[in-house]
This record gives C-alpha cells, structure tokens and sequence, in this order.
C-alpha cells in the first residue's frame, strides 16, 4: 500500500514530509490507540484533527505521548512495517537498508534536517526520509556534513557508488575525513558540539584521566562527560598523546580563544587546517608545541634541504604530503624520531642502532651524517645491504629446530585405521607438511598428483611430520613419540603413532601400488623406510618408488641451496671450505648420509624433476647411485591470443616475499622509482611485506582456488611480473602462472629453469643481475615496452603418474 501511495503521490510533487505522514498514518491506523490518546488531551478531541494526525504534525512536537492498542509508546509505532516498504525505494535491500539507516540515525542533526523541510518530521523518521528523498533533493543531514564537499575532497569516494554521508557516518569520519571547510577560528568555534564529541571521543584515554584527576571521582557523570563538559576548560589533558603535543602554555591559548585542544590537534593531523589563515594556530595544530621551537630546528631544516628527497618521501608517506608540510620539514620535526628515512641511502633506524652516542645524545641521525657521521667513516645504512642484515640474522640450524618445537598431539589421535577400503589400491605420499592447508609449488604438485591418483581410482594416503622442522628429524627419533599428520584423499583423519602405522601395515591386507616422495623435512629417513618395507611385505607384487626433486634438500639441508641463507653455493663438496663456513655446514654430512642410505635400499627409485636444468643439477651433485632419472614439468603451455597493454606499465612481484626469491632486490626497485610516473609498482601473493606503500593483493592459492594466482595477475593488467630469484629455481609456477595470464617476466640469468622458461616462451627478458634489472626499469619509466606478449592456455602434468618410460 505504501509503495503506490509513495509513487504517485511524487508524481504529483507532493511535499515528501505529506507523503510520509500519509503513509506514517495508513500503516498505523489500526494500531493507535485513539480512544486514550482523546482521553488524555480532550483539547484535541474539540479540536478539528483526528488522534493520530494530531501526534504525527503537533503533538510529538509538544512533547505528547501516544501508545499502541497493546501499550507500547511511540517508538513502538516505528515499526518494521515501514522499514519493509521503504527500503523498495532505494537500490538497497531490506537487511542493507535497516542497517544504513541505523548508522546514519546517530549522525543527523534533528532540528537542521527539519528546518529544510516544508513541515516537520518526527526524529525517528529523518533517516527514512534521507535515505529515500533528502539525500536526493540535496537537503544536508547535518550542519558539518555537504555532499557536494565530501565528493570534491575525496575523488575515491566520488568514483565507488557508495552514499557519502553513509561511507561519511560507517567510516569516512574515523578515517579522518570531513565534509566541511575550515579557513578561520570561528569556523572551529562554531563546530557543533556532537562534532566536537565524536572527534574527543576518538583520543580521550578514560585510563589516563582517571588516574591523573583524582578529584573526578565525585563527578556523578562519566569520565569523557566530565571532560566534554568541563574538563578541557579546566586545562586538562584527555590523553598522554594530547599533554605530549601542547605545553601548557599552548594549551590554554586554546582555552582562552574557546577552542578544545584536542580538536585542533585531530584537524591539524589529519590535513583539514591547510586553509587556515590563523598561521599561527596552524603552524600549533600541525607540530604541536614544536610549533614554538621551530626556530630552533632551522637551521637543521637548512641543512638537509637538498639531501632529504621530497618526492620518495612523500611517496613512502603519503599522510605528510596531507598534512601540507614539507618532507624537510617533517623529517628534522617528527620523521626521525618515528624511524622514517629521508632518502633512499640512509637508514634512521640502521644509524642509531650502530651509532649508540648518537641515540643517546638524542641527535637527529641524518644531520649528524651529513655533518659529521660520513667523514667519520659511519655508514648511513646496512653495509652489505640485504646480504649483510641476513647475515647478522643467522643463528645455529640447532636453535632454529628448537624455536619451532611443539608439544605431543593430545586430541584427533588415530588409533585404529581398519575402516581403509581394502577393495581399494594405494598411494603412500611423504611430504614436509599438510598439502590442504598450506600454499606453495610443493603443495600444488600435491594437489594435482592428488586428483590424478582419484581419478585412476587410487586412493591418496598422505603423511607429514606432526613436528615440523627445517631439517630432517633426529636419526634416533623414538617410533612410539614420532607422529604423523594422516590426509586420505585430502581429507584430515588424525594424528596417528609412527609404531600403530607400522604395526597396522604389517598386519593389514591394503594394497599399495606406489610410494612417492615430495619431501623430507621433518621426517626420518630410517622410520620411512620401516613403513616402505610394511607396505612392501603386504603386497604380491613390487611397490613402485618415486623420488621427486622439487628442490636442492637432498643435497643439503639448505634447500635452496644458500650459503648461511645468502649466496648460491652450487652444492660443492661437503669438506669444502664453503661448507665449513656455512650455517648448515655441520649438519650436511649426516643429513646426505642417512638419505643416501634410504635409497640405497629402495634402487629401484624412480627420480623426476620438473625441469631439465633441475635433472642436470641433481645428477652431477647427487651420490644416490639411482639410474632411473627422468624430467617430467609440472605443466605444458601453448599460446592462445595476443594481449594489449596501455600506456603506464604495472610492475608485479607475485608470490611470498622472501630473501631468495629476490623480494629484497624489487624493494629496491620500488623505492628508487617510488616517485616515477611512468610504472606502477603491485605486490600479489598470500603474505604482504612491509612496504606501507606499496598496493597488495591478496591471493591464496588452494585446492578451491587452484588458478587464483592466473586470475589475479590477468585482472589486475599486470605488463611484467618480476622473479629477481637470488638462487637457480628447479620450476617455479609462478613464471609459468605470469606467463599464462599474458604477463612478460623479467628474471636474472642465474634463476635456473625461470630463465630457461623466459626463453622457451619468448615472454620476457632475461638480465645479468641488479644494474642491469634497474636499467630495464629506467627505460621502461621512460617508454620501452618489452614487446607483444600473448595469453596462454595449459594443461598440468599427471605428475608420478606420468608414463615416465616414454619420456
């Protein structure tokens, strides 16, 4: 009924404040109580008007009450009746409009809405009215709210089809953003007092008023009331923060002019001071009580002018851009002592780390090195770069085990596994950890082998170590205390007993047709090889071995081969001097042992790597006396169609941010060219570094999910995926993924099978290292494309599934 009614009755220009007050009085008709309502004011039952138009024009004005025929008051009356119907005026649906009008409810001014409209409304109905007509007849919700200014303050807000004063009332004023424009103090003066509540009540410390005013304690109100009430007239602090930027003497110049503190600071931090002519005010606003000391600071502004680097630095901060000073400015007021770096070569935080007599003497870092530090011979950041700062990082490989230590399994403890289908054939799958919920290359070959394997009818039996670790488990490893984390056909049963596993292998008449092994850390060699030999006594016929080597752990316990975490060592020989320098030096000749003699006893083993610079490798490092190698990729690629680019070139690094995979070297990247307007610089992958700048997306690649990588870098337009990997990568999925979603990738000559995939495709390039990386950069910020690229469609590998004898 209220929907026809609303309809026409605009179509006859009815005032909006008639058609709610029509439609208000239809829809509760029959629940007013009348008869109580003339009782209660027989002057209105003299008078001209029935009951209920009486309290919906005069009466609630007037301060009347009405009821229900059950009793209820008027809030009573609002019911969900009219909120069924008016949210079919909006674009919103009903659970979206009642929560929109309920944010919105606390944030427009009564008294200002109405005095817009022809005739009055009651309160509890002016956020139906805005969300319905009022927003759309530009009626302001609020004296410090103008659609019109929020819209022009904020393009983001302007361009995202959401409602202003709903992203303004949801979030848009936590953010710091305001709809009103401040160029005098009567301006701040003149704020309403709810504006100057909300904005209080986003710094007041309850915590810290309490203790430091005592004497509150008889206050009958709150805390905060007592300050928005009297308390900042008293020259009182609501927060340590607040005390820390105003002396005292700021403090009450404030209080004499009529203007709380807190509010000053709030607008002067969030950038809504610029126009403000008070220059005085603003400078307070801006830098606090610093403000009066900037004299002081001069002469070291002076001095670092043209070394701080204003465009880096309002690129990596870009809120001081906003608060409209200068990165010099900012730098020598605020910036050191946060641990911001004023350009690309010096480290604040590196400087007063290694130079103690400075962090002591409370100098700015960067001043002391300009002046000083650099003639010193100091250094203005990590010597070494990266390398250095990984080096300092390495602790013992023995710690490192100890750090990740857990405690035995106490629940999800399988005992008992004769419910296995015995109809069925097995696969026996070891691997570093859980395929489901974990990502990575290991984890998607998992996760492809697994669905072959269903859809030849196997069933997918898969172990991981309970107790993860970087290196293998202890030789000596208790069989009663080692527990496995058991997958069957991905699905998670328990933890079960390396003893009860073996014992049920033994004894059970399962038939496994193949064991494969993707990886060893965590495990023990010698307990694997107990539960090949139980799955072996069971059956008639010969368990088939398959060794994959998806990367260097059988070489060394550094599985990325890495000299302390650093450099590429080649996997030399195990006496070399190389090794007696390295981290996992110690470990290597016990670690190459015990596997070597795992698979001494399994010759028959099949070997596949995924790419035919991984095979070499591993066949000229290797001491396994295994004949049987083979090269089975992980996924074939074929070019489709050609992709166009635009103008501007999006750089991506996709995956995790990792020293060895050359995260180190794009950060680089980005901060050199953080003011360039030629490229624009992405972060793709499941964790995001910390880098504030830099944009990141989220994806994680799942059994769910198995293409999101693809999709992501497809729908984002990334031009070049960058994969500066510090070590030979054996496959990498993230080039072939690139490469698939029409992107070109630009890696170093020593990525192994990334840079055999660059040429093989011809999507891409491939440089000698660094210089040469950054070079490629300049002259892309300067025009150069790398040519056509093309998308790609592929088919995965059958993994060990893959007929290997025809290869």
């Amino acid at each position: 009924m209220l929907i026809t009614s609303f309809s026409k009755k605009v179509k006859e220009n009815k005032s909006i404040s008639s058609i709610l007050s029509d439609a208000f009085i239809n829809l509760m008709g029959e629940k007013f109580d009348e008869k109580r309502y003339y009782k209660d004011y027989k002057d209105v039952k003299k008078s001209r008007y029935k009951a209920l138009e009486h309290f919906f024009h005069y009466g609630w004005l007037e301060g009347r009450e009405a009821y229900t025929l059950t009793g209820g008051g008027f809030k009573s009356l609002v019911s969900e009746n009219i909120i069924l119907h008016l949210h079919k005026k909006t674009e919103l649906n009903q659970q979206e409009y009642q929560y929109q009008s309920q944010v919105i409810a606390n944030f427009i001014d009564s008294a200002f809405y109405n005095s817009q409209l022809e005739d009055p409304l009651p309160a509890e109905l002016l956020r139906h009215h805005y969300l319905c007509v009022g927003r759309h007849q530009g009626i302001q919700p609020c004296v410090e709210f103008s659609i019109e200014c929020y819209l022009s303050k904020y393009e983001d807000i302007a361009h995202a089809n959401i409602d202003p004063f709903y992203h303004y009332c949801v979030a848009g004023f936590n953010e710091g953003r305001l709809a009103l424009s401040l160029t005098s103090l009567d301006d701040i003066k003149n704020l309403s007092s709810d504006m100057i509540t909300r904005l209080t009540a986003q710094e007041f410390n309850e915590e810290y008023y309490i203790d430091s005013y005592e004497d509150i304690s008889s206050y009958e109100g709150t805390p905060f009331q007592h300050y928005v009430s009297n308390g900042w007239k008293e020259g009182r602090y609501p927060s340590l923060a607040v005390k820390k930027f105003f002396s005292d003497q700021d403090l009450y110049r404030l209080i004499s002019e009529g203007i709380p503190p807190v509010v000053i600071m709030l607008l002067g931090q969030r950038g809504h001071l610029s126009g403000l002519e008070d220059c005085e005010v603003k400078d307070l606003a801006l830098y606090g009580s610093m403000g009066r000391q900037r004299a002081d600071a001069e002469p070291i502004i002076n001095a670092l002018q043209e070394f701080v680097d204003q465009d880096y630095y309002y690129s990596l901060y870009p809120d001081v851009q906003q608060a409209d000073m200068s990165a010099v400015e900012h730098y020598c007021l605020f910036g050191w002592k946060e641990g911001k770096d004023p350009c690309l070569d010096f480290s604040t935080k590196f400087y007063l780390q290694d130079n103690f007599d400075v962090q002591e003497a409370g100098i700015n870092p960067f001043y002391h090195y300009i002046v000083a530090g650099q003639y010193e011979r100091r250094y203005g950041k990590q010597p070494g770069g990266h390398k250095a700062s990984r080096i300092w990082d390495v602790i013992p490989i023995s710690e490192t085990v100890v750090n990740w230590k857990l405690t035995e399994p106490n629940d999800h403890i399988v005992q008992d596994l004769s419910f296995l289908d015995t109809d069925k054939k097995y696969a026996l799958v070891f691997s570093h950890d859980d395929y489901i919920q974990n990502t990575g290359g290991i984890q998607k070959c998992l996760n492809v082998e697994q669905e072959v394997a269903l859809s030849r009818g196997l069933v997918y039996f898969h172990l991981s170590p309970y107790q993860p670790s970087p290196i293998l488990a202890e030789e000596h490893s208790n069989a009663d205390n080692f527990f496995y984390r058991l997958l069957v056909d991905g699905e998670f049963l328990g933890y079960i007993c390396h003893t009860t596993l073996q014992t049920f292998l033994l004894n059970s008449s399962l038939v496994f047709e193949r064991t494969i092994f993707h990886a060893f850390q965590g495990l023990s060699p010698e307990l694997m090889l107990q539960l090949v030999e139980a799955v072996q006594n069971g059956n008639s016929s010969q368990v088939d071995t398959y060794l994959w080597i998806h990367d260097s752990f059988t070489l060394c316990p550094s599985f990325t081969l890495q000299r302390n975490g650093v450099d590429f060592c080649g996997a030399p020989n195990q006496n070399s001097q190389a090794c007696n320098l390295c981290v996992f030096g110690e470990e290597r000749s016990n670690h190459r042992s015990r596997l070597i003699r795992l698979f001494k006893a399994l010759p028959e083993t099949r070997v596949i790597c995924p790419s035919e610079f991984t095979k070499t490798l591993w066949q000229e490092k290797s001491e396994f006396g295994l004949q049987n190698v083979f090269m089975v990729p992980h996924m074939s690629l074929i070019p489709s169609s050609p992709r166009s680019h635009s103008q501007s070139t999006k750089i991506a690094f996709v995956g995790f941010p990792h020293a060895h995979k050359g995260w180190a070297d794009f950060e680089r990247l980005v901060f050199k060219n953080v003011s360039s307007l030629g490229v624009e610089f992405l972060h793709i992958g499941s964790i995001q570094s910390d880098i504030s700048h830099l944009p990141f997306l989220e994806v994680n690649v799942t059994n769910e999910n198995p293409n999101g990588m693809i999709e992501a870098i497809k729908n984002e337009n990334v031009d070049i995926v960058l994969l500066p990997s510090d070590i030979p990568e054996t496959f990498n999925y993230v080039c072939h993924e690139a490469i698939i979603a029409g992107a070109a990738v630009v890696t170093y000559e020593n990525s192994g099978n990334i840079a055999r995939a660059v040429e093989l495709y011809g999507q891409g390039l491939v440089v000698e290292g660094l210089n040469e990386l950054m070079s490629v950069v300049e002259d892309i910020n300067n025009g150069r494309t790398l040519g056509q690229t093309y998308y790609h469609t592929f088919t995965y590998s059958d993994m060990s599934f893959s007929s290997l004898e025809a290869l």
